[in-house]
């Protein structure tokens, strides 16, 4: 009788016909191999994931701390910033004031204190008008510290005071707080050091014809994130309906 290297299945069904399938024992090793390895594999990560999830939550939980502790930080610094600002401005006028209680001339120069705190950059002569859909505003950042300063990062921010709440937006998506602050100072155009004055044009695209904004606010922020100064501008509501009445009249 001749003996065969396979596994015969017989299946029989209910009208009495007997079908029959016939494996291999290769076929039968290399299946079952394969199951098992599947199944070593399949219990191996299921350990592992019990090892490691624990730990995976632990380091998750651990970040999101640490995200939480970073914006804190953050917002304490722009804080900080802002308050030491208008800190500097205030005792500069206090310093002022008390050097000169009788109302003297301050036009003349016997009478006019030294100034305590001299902003290393000012920022002037704000120029805006509509180009294509997009707002150009053009601006002057003037050194003013005798021994120069080394440039930093600049961000413009415009704002919409009529809308409620207010309205910001920036040229290249800059963050920004609640109160239209900038979030992140490395963000901004970087500026090199000004040897006397610099002209910078930025340009922001306006989401439709109806869109306008009531100021727009420039901030210069130091190489390492100091506030050195801010300027806020009111910008003419005419500017954002100049190109529309220029297509009008052509």
């Amino acid at each position: 009788m001749k003996r065969h290297k396979g596994i015969t299945l017989l299946i029989a069904r209910n009208y009495g016909r007997a079908h029959t399938l016939t494996l291999p024992l290769w076929k039968v090793y290399v299946g079952s191999a394969l199951a098992a390895t599947l199944m070593a594999a399949l219990l191996g990560l299921s350990v592992l994931c019990l090892l490691v999830l624990p730990r995976w939550r632990s380091a998750e939980q651990r970040v999101r701390q640490l995200l939480q502790e970073r914006n804190a930080l953050q917002g304490q610094l722009l804080s900080a910033n802002e308050e030491a600002l208008e800190a500097k401005s205030s005792r500069s006028s206090a310093q002022v004031a008390q050097a000169n209680p009788a109302g003297d001339d301050l036009n003349d120069p016997a009478t006019i204190p030294p100034d305590p705190y001299t902003e290393p950059v000012r920022i002037t002569s704000l120029q805006s008008k509509l180009v294509h859909g997009a707002l150009e505003v053009s601006y002057v950042v003037q050194n003013q510290s005798p021994r120069g300063n080394r440039g930093g990062f600049l961000i413009a921010v415009l704002e919409n005071l009529d809308s409620v709440p207010p309205q910001f937006q920036t040229d290249r998506g800059e963050q920004v707080n609640e109160t239209g602050f900038p979030e992140f100072y490395k963000e901004g155009d970087v500026f090199s050091p000004v040897a006397s004055r610099v002209t910078i044009r930025q340009h922001f695209k306006l989401a439709s014809p109806q869109e306008y904004f009531t100021h727009v606010t420039v901030y210069a922020f130091s190489p390492r994130g100091g506030l050195m100064t801010k300027e806020r501008f009111a910008l003419d509501r005419a500017v954002f309906s100049q190109e529309h009445i220029a297509a009008g009249n052509s």
